[in-house]
C-alpha cells in the first residue's frame, strides 16, 4: 500500500513546477505587479500541502474534473485561449483548507505532458514540470 501512495504522489500534478509565464482567459494583457513577480518560482504540490513561492497552504484538497468547453465558456475561459485544442480540458481543483492562499482555491488545467496552467487571482499562470 505504501509503494502505491508514494507512486501516485509522482503523477501529475503533484511535484514541483516552475512559473515560466502567464495567460489571460479573458483577453486582458496587462497584469497586476505581483502576478509578474511569480514567474520564475517554484510551486510544490504534495498530497497533503501546497506552495506557490512563499505562499503556503497547509492543508490542501485536490478534485479532478474534465471541464467541457461550454462550462469554461460561462467563465469567460476560451479553450483557445489557453492554448488547447479540442471540446474539454482536464483540470483538478485545488481548495485550501488550512489558510494562507488568497485565493483559497484554485485550478489546474492539463495542457500537455510537462506543462500545466494554474488560475490564480484571475490570471493563468503557465507551470513547466521540474525533474
Amino acid at each position: 500500500m505504501e509503494r502505491m501512495f508514494n507512486s501516485a504522489r509522482t503523477l501529475p500534478p503533484f511535484g514541483s513546477w516552475k512559473v515560466v509565464g502567464y495567460k489571460f482567459a479573458d483577453g486582458s494583457d496587462k497584469p497586476e505587479p505581483q502576478i509578474i513577480k511569480l514567474v520564475g518560482k517554484r510551486v510544490q504540490l504534495q498530497s497533503d500541502k501546497a506552495q506557490v513561492g512563499e505562499t503556503v497552504c497547509s492543508s490542501v484538497a485536490y478534485e479532478d474534473k474534465r471541464v467541457s468547453r461550454e462550462e469554461l465558456n460561462q467563465f469567460g475561459v476560451k479553450l483557445e485561449s489557453l492554448g488547447i485544442a479540442g471540446d474539454y480540458a482536464e483540470t483538478t481543483r485545488l481548495k485550501c483548507e488550512g489558510g494562507g492562499w488568497t485565493p483559497a482555491q484554485s485550478m489546474l488545467v492539463k495542457v500537455k505532458a510537462g506543462e500545466m496552467l494554474m488560475l490564480w487571482n484571475g490570471v493563468f499562470l503557465v507551470l513547466n514540470k521540474l525533474n
